[in-house]
């Protein structure tokens, strides 16, 4: 290859075989994934859609799924992590992999909201299902694992935040690359016998090419094959895209990208047809000055089943500013249209905006709001309104404590909705091979007034090079209109690494 011109190529084939004999014991049974998925939003809770991410179901736990939550990621804006899983499916864990070794300080700092949708598309909403903070880190394997109350969808996706540089030891970690997303369900309280095994090839083809020193124009080839037993259930999957990048001067930029995915009907299934979609976008970037930036940025898709076509499109104004040291703000504008298959049409209105504050190196304050006023034809009454706010702080007054607290408010006609977290986390030793954690959280949700929460010790020990061990005994409570429920969980795991 030339200078110019340059191209990757990963095959991988992964075969997984699952026994099951479980009688009034627990165990976590790993769950098919049909598609990987991520973006950047600071609005969870609603579009847009999340992109197709191939690296998150690769089966590759060391490659970088492009998703960067260390302290040189996007500070301005969340990190969404999703799986699509084809059909709706009962699930309880989430593991999320990363690139390296976290220290207990940095991996405690992270907090993960769990949210599950019915759909994917511009115009979703996404119901926060629990908040998990912190999650345990698995120090061997590299990974987070999150549990919470168990759910039943298609769509589910775990939002973070980039690494705060308030953390103690965060200054070592400019870069944390998510690698791979795993999701479980717990099977446990009755007999059990069950024997399920996939087979999964991937194959990525990437080509790049310079046609000047200011425009790159690139091709991707996604390829995926899943297979499962029981069922005989066979599905495969093509994305074709292209992307062009240019560079006009100092000032401005801009970007084109379109991509069509095909996915045949499932052999072995009467559930599925064959379908595509394109989603495509164009983006122009203005760098006025160091400290100051706009992006308008159109996006959109189209879908085509059996049952019809549906379309969704939008235009979003971007508007990023570093007001002072420590001080940043930004501000969107955006107008969406979507055409579902019934004919009729949606149109929206949205408006966002929203601050960080770092005052000092032990506190770190998130402010957003948003208003999005949509309608519908054929409607008889006017438009529907909503309005979100949140806060979020972070608050370390010495290295081995933190606090975390984060407000939501969701405000509908016929509606308001309130969503509390709050996260204590102490390490009396937080140095040496014999660590010791006392975490306590609680949720709050006006619906149904539910009250989580979640407190308890935990000790991490590394009792050699090769041997590990962890254990942790958390206190949970569930309170609300509907039901209590109470529970103690001690776990310990050693692991033997050779």
């Amino acid at each position: 290859m030339n200078d110019r011109l340059s191209m990757d190529s990963v095959y991988t084939i992964n075969y997984s075989k699952f026994e099951l004999s479980s009688s009034g014991s627990a165990a976590q049974v790993p769950l098919l994934r049909f598609a990987g998925l991520s973006s950047l939003d600071n609005t969870p809770q609603d579009g847009p859609a999340l992109g197709v991410n191939p690296a998150l179901v690769d089966g590759n736990v060391t490659i970088s799924a492009g998703l960067d939550i260390g302290t040189a990621g996007d500070q301005s804006q969340e990190v969404n992590i999703g799986i699509d899983f084809g059909f709706e499916i009962d699930v309880d864990t989430l593991y999320v992999w990363v690139d390296r070794n976290l220290t207990a300080a940095v991996a405690n700092s992270f907090s993960w909201d769990i949210y599950t949708s019915p759909d994917n598309n511009d115009l979703s909403t996404w119901t926060l299902a629990a908040t998990v903070s912190p999650a345990d880190f698995g120090a061997l394997d590299n990974r987070f694992e999150i549990s919470f109350p168990q759910v039943n969808t298609r769509f589910i996706k775990v939002v973070t935040a980039a690494l705060s540089p308030v953390v103690p030891g965060a200054g070592g970690f400019p870069n944390i690359f998510v690698t791979e997303m795993q999701a479980f369900i717990t099977a446990s309280g009755a007999s059990i016998n069950q024997e399920s095994s996939v087979l999964n090839q991937n194959f990525n083809l990437g080509l790049r090419g310079k046609l000047s020193d200011r425009t790159l124009l690139g091709y991707n080839l996604f390829y995926n094959r899943q297979e499962t037993d029981p069922g005989n259930l066979k599905r495969t999957q093509y994305i074709n895209g292209l992307y062009l990048n240019h560079i006009f001067n100092e000032t401005f930029s801009s970007n084109v990208n379109g991509q069509r995915t095909d996915t045949p009907k499932a052999e072995g299934s009467a559930a599925t047809d064959d379908t595509y979609n394109y989603n495509y976008g164009a983006s122009l970037r203005a760098d006025w000055m160091d400290t100051f930036n706009q992006s308008l940025t159109f996006s959109g898709s189209y879908n085509s089943a059996s049952q019809g076509t549906d379309s969704q499109n939008s235009i979003f104004l971007r508007n990023n500013a570093i007001l002072y040291r420590g001080w940043s703000a930004f501000m969107d504008t955006g107008y969406t249209w979507e055409q579902p298959q019934d004919g009729t049409r949606i149109t929206s209105f949205v408006f966002r905006q929203g601050t960080n504050v770092q005052p000092n190196q032990k506190i770190s304050l998130d402010m957003n709001f948003s208003y999005k006023r949509t309608q519908q034809s054929g409607q008889d009454f006017g438009p529907n309104s909503e309005t979100r706010y949140n806060i979020q702080a972070f608050y370390i007054p010495l290295r081995n404590l933190s606090f975390f607290a984060k407000i939501d408010a969701v405000r509908r006609e016929d509606s308001n909705d309130t969503f509390q977290n709050y996260a204590v986390s102490w390490s009396p030793f937080p140095d040496g091979d014999l660590q010791f954690f006392f975490n306590f959280s609680e949720t709050l949700i006006s619906d149904n007034n539910r009250e989580e929460r979640v407190f308890g010790p935990s000790l991490k020990w590394t009792i050699g090079s090769h041997i590990f061990l962890d254990m942790s005994y958390n206190f949970n409570t569930a309170d609300s209109d509907i039901e209590e429920v109470k529970s103690n969980v001690f776990s310990a795991e050693l692991k033997l690494k050779f």
